[in-house]
């Protein structure tokens, strides 16, 4: 493909704008500030509806059954932490 071409289709590639971040600058500490709230909401809400699916199980399942559900539940949580969450989102077997 020639540079003339190129240079047609994407009118800023020959001044390097595609690389350009200056634009991110602007109220960085606003929208960083924003999303730790939006984050920290995220998180509440997640606590909340685990909480709540807790007693919701905890009240239709026998204690037998609960306590498996707990065991069975706690080592996914666990494999699912070490091998899914770990290497910065890569699997461990990789």
């Amino acid at each position: 493909m020639s540079s003339v071409l190129r240079d047609r289709r994407h009118p800023s590639a020959s001044n390097g704008q595609h690389f350009a971040a200056d634009h991110l600058l602007t109220r960085l500490k606003k929208r960083a500030v924003s999303s730790g709230f939006i984050t920290v909401f995220a998180q509440g809400v997640h606590f909340v509806l685990n909480l709540a699916s807790v007693v919701v199980l905890a009240r239709r399942f026998m204690p037998q059954d609960f306590g498996l559900l707990a065991k069975v539940t706690t080592i996914t949580g666990f494999l699912d932490k070490v091998m899914f969450h770990s290497h910065h989102g890569k699997a461990a077997w990789h």
